[in-house]
């Protein structure tokens, strides 16, 4: 009679434990799925940190061979074709009453003209190159150079004349008046095909007065 009593409890306790051991199983088996997402996770950010690693990896090898800029050519120097100072063989023709002085540790020619009325020019014919640009050059001093009022392009003048009858062309630097020590003077102009001389004009035009000096003169081909 006891026994029979006791099979009920004895059933529903191992019931009861098959329930719990099945929640056990369970649990195990929740553990390992999230251990292997853990561990999926683990070497997807692996893979992730690696293929971080290489694309620094080859910006920097980019950066490394990237072309260096360009610097640009450094430019020609200019050509010298004449390099003179005033002197009885340097080919200048005076006009009346100038003369070749020594001036300064130097020699120049000096100017002047007691008052308006003629034009006192140095000249000197020079056998330049066509097609190109040229620069002329000279030091300049002045003593009481004064032109007649109105005339801007009266004064000083350092210039030249290429070019025939009709078709003459008159580059020069800009001319002015007053007292001053040495200065550069210069010009440039372009030299056209066919033309192969160049008179050079260095003096007082004809409504000025005064005293100039001009010395160490030079004519460059400008690389354009």
């Amino acid at each position: 009679m006891k026994i029979q009593w006791l099979i009920p409890v004895l059933a529903a306790g191992l019931s009861l434990a098959a329930g719990e051991l099945e929640e056990i199983h369970e649990g195990e088996r929740k553990l390992e799925a999230l251990q292997a997402e853990l561990l999926e996770a683990k070497k997807e950010n692996q893979r992730l940190a690696e293929a971080g690693e290489n694309l620094r990896r080859t910006a920097a090898v980019t950066r490394s061979e990237a072309p260096l800029p360009v610097k640009p050519a450094a430019k020609p120097a200019d050509r010298i074709l004449y390099r003179f100072s005033p002197s009885d063989k340097d080919g200048f023709q005076l006009p009346e009453g100038a003369e070749v002085v020594k001036l300064d540790g130097g020699t120049a020619f000096r100017i002047t003209a007691a008052a308006p009325g003629k034009s006192m020019m140095a000249r000197r014919t020079l056998t330049v190159p066509d097609g190109v640009r040229l620069r002329f050059r000279a030091e300049v001093k002045a003593e009481g150079v004064t032109r007649e009022k109105g005339k801007r392009l009266a004064g000083i003048r350092f210039g030249g004349m290429f070019g025939e009858d009709g078709k003459r062309q008159w580059p020069a630097a800009r001319p002015c008046d007053g007292t001053f020590d040495w200065q550069e003077f210069d010009f440039e102009t372009d030299i056209p095909f066919g033309t192969k001389r160049f008179l050079l004009l260095a003096g007082l035009t004809a409504e000025s007065a005064g005293t100039v000096w001009f010395r160490n003169f030079e004519v460059r081909v400008v690389e354009k």
